[in-house]
């Protein structure tokens, strides 16, 4: 919920000025799909796993968005930061 607002300006940022909507709309698509699937999944998950495997299975979804977000900081980092300024740092 606190990343929302930033990860609209990121998306908004990313798209160029002609495809920007496209951007948004598959955005905000994708964020009301996980809306839809994440509690019938996780209901599922409960249902015929048991509470332990849902904390468990959303435990190591947290860890794998935290490598992402990781992962998209350095690609982000190599993108704007020239060669030159890097080998300094």
């Amino acid at each position: 919920m606190l990343i929302f607002p930033l990860a609209v300006g990121f998306v908004a940022n990313r798209a160029s000025d002609r495809n920007r909507g496209k951007y948004m709309g598959l955005y905000v698509v994708s964020f009301s799909l996980a809306f839809i699937i994440g509690p019938a999944l996780g209901t599922g998950i409960y249902d015929t796993l048991g509470a332990r495997i849902l904390w468990f299975s959303a435990g190591l979804m947290g860890v794998l968005v935290c490598l992402g977000f990781l992962w998209v900081g350095r690609m982000l980092k190599k993108e704007t930061i020239p060669q030159e300024v890097e080998q300094e740092i």
